[in-house]
């Protein structure tokens, strides 16, 4: 998993949203933090704003695991 975070200017999305990616999006920037799967479910589950990349499949790859129970 990748992160697009408030440090990585990307005219696709508003400033200050972090995007988590799959390992190889080509929406990934250069540079970007790499967190595991844990991390990433982490950060989707407490960063106000944080979502995941619906172009690349993380959305798809990560959403059960974060749909409520």
């Amino acid at each position: 998993m990748g992160l697009e975070g408030p440090a990585d200017p990307s005219p696709r999305r508003p400033p200050g949203i972090d995007r988590v990616h799959i390992w190889d999006c080509a929406d990934t920037p250069a540079g970007g933090s790499e967190l595991d799967v844990h991390e990433a479910l982490e950060l989707l589950r407490t960063t106000a704003g944080a979502v995941a990349c619906k172009d690349c499949g993380a959305s798809v790859a990560l959403g059960p695991f974060l749909a409520p129970t």
